[in-house]
C-alpha cells in the first residue's frame, strides 16, 4: 500500500556516527500504535490497547485494568519491558509498538503431607503468615502413626505460620507387636512376638513320654 504522510509528522531524535557514514534516526509522529499487555505467566495471554506515536505513554496503573487472568498465589508488581522483568517500564514517548510485561511476586506456598513416602489427601495452600493447621494423625488398623515431623525450621506439630516457600510434612506408620501364645492342655507352652504383617513361624510339636500330641 501507498503512503502520503498525510498529518503525520517525522521527529528526528539522534544522531549516530557509524563505520559507513553518520545515521540519523527518526519516526513518524501521530500515528496509532498497539501496546500489548503479556500475563507473562502460563500461555501468555495479552491485552492490547491503542496508543499515539509521539505522547508520553503511560502504563495501566494496576493488572486489573486489564482483562487478562489473574495469577493464584501471586501479587502483581508492576510492568516491565521484557519477558524476565529486568527493567521495569517508565513512561516514555512512544516511536512504535510496545511490549509491556507483568511481574509477579509470590505470595501463597503449599503445604503437601507425605506418609510412608507416598502423599496423602490434597495440596493445602497458604498465604505467608497464614496460620497453618495441622492435619489429624491417620489411622491404620494393627500400626501406630509416629506423629507428624518436617524438615522445615518454621514447623510446629501444634500449627505454625506459614513461611515463604512451601513446606513438605512427613509421618509413618509403625507396626504394633503382638504374641502369639502356645498352650498345651490349659497351661501356658510358650510365647513368641511379632509385629503385624510379619510372618508366623509355628513351633516345632512338643512331644510327652507315653502321649501323641494332638496337633
Amino acid at each position: 500500500e501507498s503512503f502520503n504522510g498525510t498529518g503525520f509528522q517525522i521527529v528526528w531524535y539522534t544522531i549516530k556516527h557509524q563505520s559507513d557514514g553518520y545515521h540519523v534516526d527518526g519516526y513518524l509522529k501521530g500515528v496509532d500504535v498497539n501496546v500489548t499487555y503479556h500475563s507473562n505467566f502460563g500461555d501468555d495471554d495479552t491485552y492490547v490497547v491503542t496508543a499515539t506515536t509521539g505522547d508520553e505513554y503511560q502504563a495501566l496503573t494496576t493488572y486489573g485494568d486489564t482483562s487478562l487472568p489473574e495469577r493464584s498465589g501471586y501479587t502483581f508488581v508492576d510492568w516491565y519491558k521484557d519477558a524476565n522483568c529486568t527493567e521495569v517500564y517508565e513512561p516514555t514517548t512512544l516511536m512504535g509498538d510496545l511490549h509491556l510485561y507483568a511481574k509477579w511476586v509470590k505470595t501463597a506456598y503449599n503445604v503437601e503431607y507425605y506418609v510412608d513416602g507416598e502423599k496423602v489427601g490434597n495440596t493445602e495452600t497458604y498465604k505467608v503468615g497464614d496460620n497453618v493447621v495441622i492435619r489429624d494423625n491417620p489411622t491404620k488398623e494393627g500400626y501406630t502413626f509416629s506423629g507428624w515431623t518436617s524438615d522445615d525450621a518454621a514447623f510446629n506439630s501444634s500449627g505454625f505460620k506459614m513461611p515463604a516457600r512451601n513446606v513438605t510434612i512427613k509421618g509413618t506408620f509403625v507396626a504394633n507387636e503382638y504374641n502369639v501364645t502356645y498352650k498345651v492342655d490349659g497351661a501356658e507352652y510358650a510365647t513368641d512376638t511379632y509385629k503385624v504383617d510379619a510372618g508366623v513361624v509355628i513351633r516345632d510339636i512338643p512331644t510327652k513320654e507315653g502321649y501323641t500330641f494332638s496337633g
